[in-house]
C-alpha cells in the first residue's frame, strides 16, 4: 500500500498538469481601451460662436448650456423676421375669421333650436287640450246623460203603473198614451246622448294616443355638432399652425446630453464655425465598456457571456472578473496603438466586454483580459 500511494499521487499530478496545459490553450490574453459614451456636438448650419462658457476637461451635467451659436447675418434675420410676422398676421387674421364664423354660426343653430323647442311646447300644448277639450265634453254628456235616465226610469215606472189603472179602468188611456209619449222621446234623447258619450270616448282616447305619441316620439337629431364640426376642426387646424409658426431660431444653445467631461473644444469664442462639423465633445467621467480585438492566430473561441478577467495595471492595480457582452461577427483593423510594431498592421475579432462596477478606470485606458 505504501508503494502504491507514491505512484496514485504522480498520476494525479499529471493529469492536473495536462487539464491546465489543455484549459490554458482555450484561454486567451489581449489587451483592450476602455471607452465610454461619447457625443460630438454640432450645428446643422453655418453661424458664429458666440458663447463658450465651459473650458477643456471641464465636469458638466445633463442639459447643461456648452455653447451658444449665432446662425444668421442680419439682413438675412430681418428677412426672416418679416416673413414670420405676415405668416403669423395670416395665420391669426383666419382663426379670427372662423372663430367669428363659428360663433355666427351657433347663435343661429340657437335661435334655430329655440324656435323648435317653442314650436314642440305649443304642439304639446295643443293635443293636451285637446284631450282635455274631450274629457270636458264627455262629463258634460254625462252630466246631461244621467238626470234624464232618472227621469226616463221615472216614467217608465208611472207607465207600468198607468197600465195597471187602464186596465181596471180606473184612469183614461190617454193619460197612459201621454206618459208613453215623454218617455219615447226621453229614450231617443238617451240614445243620442249615449252614441255623443260613446264618439267622446273614441275622441278622448285618440287625442291621447296623438298626445303620447307626439311625447314619446324621438328627439330630432341635433344638426349644430353637424355643422359646426368642420368649423371647429378648421380652427383647431388653423391653431396648430399658428403654435407651430415659433420664432426663428437665430441662435442655437448646445447643452450636455448627459453627465460628462468636455474632452475636446474645436473653435474658441467669437471664431465662425462650420455646418455639420463638431464644436466641442462630451465624453461620460467613467467608462462603461472595454473593446479588445483577440488575434486570428491566437484560435480562441470566444462567445457571449464567456467570463473573462480584467487586469488593472495602473494605480491602484484591480484584477477582477466580468463577461464578454458581445462579439464582433468579422476580422477587423485593430487601433494603431495595440499594434505590437508600428509598422506592422494588426487584425483582429473586436470583442465586447462590460466593466466591472468597482474597477476605477480613465476613458481610453489599456487594460489586460484574458479568458478564463
Amino acid at each position: 500500500m505504501t508503494r502504491v500511494l507514491p505512484i496514485l499521487v504522480w498520476l494525479v499530478a499529471v493529469g492536473g498538469v495536462v487539464g491546465l496545459y489543455v484549459y490554458r490553450s482555450g484561454s486567451f490574453h489581449v489587451v483592450g481601451i476602455a471607452t465610454s459614451q461619447t457625443a460630438e456636438l454640432s450645428v446643422g448650419q453655418s453661424g458664429c460662436l458666440t458663447s463658450l462658457p465651459v473650458r477643456l476637461y471641464q465636469e458638466v451635467r445633463k442639459g447643461q448650456p456648452l455653447a451658444v451659436v449665432r446662425l444668421y447675418p442680419d439682413a438675412q434675420q430681418q428677412y426672416t423676421q418679416a416673413r414670420f410676422e405676415a405668416e403669423k398676421a395670416t395665420a391669426t387674421a383666419e382663426l379670427d375669421y372662423l372663430k367669428a364664423e363659428a360663433a355666427a354660426t351657433e347663435q343661429r343653430l340657437a335661435l334655430e333650436r329655440s324656435r323648435r323647442e317653442m314650436e314642440q311646447y305649443y304642439r304639446d300644448h295643443q293635443l293636451a287640450l285637446d284631450v282635455e277639450k274631450a274629457r270636458l265634453e264627455i262629463l258634460e254628456i254625462r252630466t246631461t246623460l244621467e238626470p234624464l235616465r232618472i227621469h226616463w226610469r221615472d216614467l217608465d215606472l208611472e207607465r207600468r203603473v198607468l197600465e195597471d189603472l187602464v186596465a181596471r179602468k180606473a184612469v183614461e188611456l190617454y193619460e197612459l198614451q201621454k206618459i208613453e209619449a215623454q218617455a219615447d222621446a226621453m229614450a231617443e234623447q238617451i240614445a243620442r246622448l249615449e252614441d255623443w258619450l260613446a264618439q267622446g270616448q273614441k275622441d278622448l282616447e285618440s287625442a291621447r294616443r296623438r298626445l303620447e305619441g307626439f311625447r314619446g316620439a324621438e328627439p330630432v337629431a341635433e344638426e349644430a355638432e353637424t355643422i359646426l364640426q368642420p368649423l371647429r376642426k378648421a380652427i383647431s387646424v388653423q391653431e396648430r399652425r399658428l403654435a407651430e409658426l415659433f420664432v426663428p431660431q437665430y441662435e442655437v444653445t448646445l447643452t450636455a446630453p448627459f453627465d460628462g467631461i468636455v474632452a475636446a473644444i474645436f473653435y474658441s469664442e467669437g471664431s465662425p464655425v462650420v455646418g455639420d462639423l463638431p464644436i466641442l465633445t462630451v465624453t461620460a467621467s467613467s467608462p462603461d465598456r472595454i473593446m479588445a480585438w483577440v488575434r486570428q492566430e491566437a484560435g480562441a473561441v470566444l462567445s457571449p457571456r464567456q467570463p473573462v478577467e480584467i487586469v488593472k495595471t495602473s494605480v491602484p492595480r484591480q484584477i477582477l472578473r466580468s463577461e464578454v457582452s458581445e462579439v464582433g461577427p468579422m476580422i477587423e483593423l485593430m487601433p494603431e496603438r495595440l499594434w505590437a510594431d508600428p509598422a506592422v498592421p494588426q487584425w483582429g475579432r473586436p470583442v465586447l466586454i462590460l466593466v466591472h462596477p468597482e474597477m476605477w478606470l480613465v476613458p481610453n485606458e489599456q487594460v489586460g483580459v484574458r479568458g478564463i
